[in-house]
């Protein structure tokens, strides 16, 4: 991951900016401190100020999601992420059980969509007799 280099390293900006650097929103930026997989930004006056540390680990955690990742699973990945340790065992099984996941979904849509491959050859040929689901 990289730090944008926009701004000074470790500057403090606002969470619309945050937001806007991450393409997490303000809301969901709020929730992730809510349920507390960020810490809670200090406060210039009213505003939630972010360094770069928060930056990068909300980056973290939308590329996590956009992989597939729950926030439960994210939240087990965070330690090693903060350790500096990105590819350890956590993640590792965490990667490979979200893999497997995916590939028995992949499976049962290609079974549905041969299904209904199946349903509309019989529906074109008026054959409605029996409707057989593969194991």
């Amino acid at each position: 991951m990289t730090i944008s280099r926009n701004r000074p390293r470790q500057s403090l900006i606002p969470i619309g900016k945050a937001a806007q650097e991450t393409g997490a929103t303000v809301k969901c930026i709020r929730y992730y401190e809510r349920i507390g997989i960020i810490p809670t930004a200090p406060r210039l006056g009213s505003y939630r100020m972010y360094d770069d540390k928060a930056v990068e680990r909300i980056r973290f955690i939308k590329c996590c999601q956009k992989s597939g990742f729950s926030l439960e699973e994210i939240r087990q990945a965070l330690p090693a992420y903060e350790a500096g340790q990105l590819l350890n065992p956590v993640n590792i099984q965490l990667i490979g059980r979200k893999q497997s996941a995916l590939k028995q979904q992949i499976q049962l849509l290609q079974q549905r969509l041969e299904a209904l491959a199946e349903l509309e050859l019989r529906l074109h040929a008026g054959q409605m007799d029996s409707c057989h689901s593969k194991p």
